[in-house]
């Protein structure tokens, strides 16, 4: 339960930096939109934790394990969400310092592996594009 609590701790330490992407660009405001929107919804998904009304550290709570199923779940499905939204605003680049720039505003989401696997296409191209600026 202590590593369920910590991955939770972590997940809310990662997204909590979505309270202050701004995503440049062409699209950039479509972006940042629909990340403020996912940023919403794990609010959302992180009140519940906050009024589950039981102590998550008994061990003898069953409801736990329930709760952080559906967390997981939530969280997840909302990283292949960012996933995709990354991969639109790399797609909207025009320059590697934009995409750097990119990158380091989603930071310690990048970490997240549906996000890693969401993002592994855009490396090669990164590395092209770093190349063709040279």
């Amino acid at each position: 339960r202590c590593y369920d609590l910590l991955d939770v701790i972590k997940t809310v330490t990662h997204f909590n930096r979505l309270e202050r992407v701004d995503i440049g660009g062409n699209k950039g405001h479509e972006l940042t939109t629909y990340v403020a929107d996912v940023y919403r919804s794990f609010l959302e998904e992180l009140n519940k934790w906050k009024t589950c009304g039981y102590d998550v550290l008994e061990i003898s709570e069953n409801k736990f394990v329930a709760d952080y199923s559906a967390f997981s779940q939530t969280i997840k499905r909302l990283e292949q969400i960012l996933g995709g939204i990354l991969n639109m605003g790399f797609d909207d680049c025009s320059t590697i310092t934009a995409a750097f720039k990119l990158i380091d505003s989603f930071a310690e989401l990048l970490e997240r592996d549906f996000i890693q696997s969401d993002l592994e296409s855009k490396h090669v191209t990164l590395i092209k594009q770093y190349g063709n600026e040279l």
